[in-house]
């Protein structure tokens, strides 16, 4: 969406990293606690950052901290200076789902677990912040500790397995949910410009070699 829609700043926030941000990071405040502090300057752009993403609910500080502009006030425009065709690739809910359940199967078996208990603790430090998918659960069962879903007793592989194939699909989920919505978008602003393609039904393959007949036979 950053590459279409860009958002025209003031000179003052050109910087992503301004002394404001700097200073931000070494109050040591908690992502929560900064959360809540945008959204009482900004409620409209606290309510659109998940409240863990700490990048954005810091680069939403920095330009208000930095201008005494609201950040939901800097609307993104679509700015592109050359044709374009997006082409968004899926693939059926079920096949998508199998992918991602023998994805992490195989992860494991290559050695994800190991990977982990060999990281140093600022490694780990840093993929709890993050809540990369998979890496919390992993500390969390080579520790020996409770489930994440609570638990009380101790995880099991195979449960351990299970809940990354549930979390992974979840976010499967809602990269449909933005890149569908990417489509509409895009198509509203320039008719035809985006498409949805499914990899189950058919090969991307034919599809673009379409498109560049096309192309070729409209250039002529």
């Amino acid at each position: 969406r950053s590459i279409f829609y860009l958002i025209e700043e003031a000179p003052a926030i050109r910087s992503l990293k301004s002394e404001v941000a700097r200073n931000l990071i070494s109050e040591n405040k908690n992502t929560e606690s900064l959360w809540k502090e945008l959204e009482e300057i900004d409620p409209e752009r606290a309510k659109k950052i998940p409240i863990n993403d700490r990048y954005r609910i810091e680069r939403a500080l920095e330009i208000w901290h930095s201008t005494g502009i609201k950040p939901s006030s800097l609307k993104p425009k679509l700015n592109i200076p050359f044709k374009f065709k997006f082409i968004y690739l899926t693939r059926s809910r079920p096949e998508l789902y199998n992918i991602i359940d023998n994805r992490v199967i195989k992860m494991i078996e290559a050695g994800w677990i190991n990977e982990v208990k060999n990281l140093d603790q600022s490694w780990i430090d840093f993929l709890k912040i993050k809540k990369i998918i998979g890496y919390p659960e992993i500390i969390e069962y080579s520790a020996g500790g409770n489930s994440a879903e609570g638990d009380p007793s101790k995880v099991s592989l195979e449960k351990l397995i299970s809940i990354i194939q549930q979390k992974t699909r979840n976010y499967a989920k809602r990269q449909e949910t933005f890149f569908r919505q990417l489509v509409r978008d895009l198509n509203n602003e320039i008719k035809d410009s985006a498409v949805e393609y499914n990899l189950t039904l058919s090969s991307v393959d034919l599809y673009i070699d379409e498109l560049i007949k096309n192309e070729f036979k409209s250039s002529m």
